[in-house]
């Protein structure tokens, strides 16, 4: 059994306030980052983070 918790947050491809109706094209997502490290109820925990990418 994996004693280890996984979690992914993706960031949302919206675009910043002041930029609406500005063309902007999405790139995809950037590599994603791992942290690990944060115990939850004696589980380890690893977050997998990635950022959208940006013309």
């Amino acid at each position: 059994m994996d004693n280890q918790l996984h979690i992914y947050l993706d960031e949302l491809n919206i675009a910043p306030t002041g930029y609406e109706k500005s063309k902007l094209e999405s790139k995809g997502f950037m590599p994603s980052t791992e942290i690990s490290g944060f115990p939850i109820r004696g589980q380890k925990v690893t977050l997998h983070i990635r950022r959208a990418g940006r013309c």
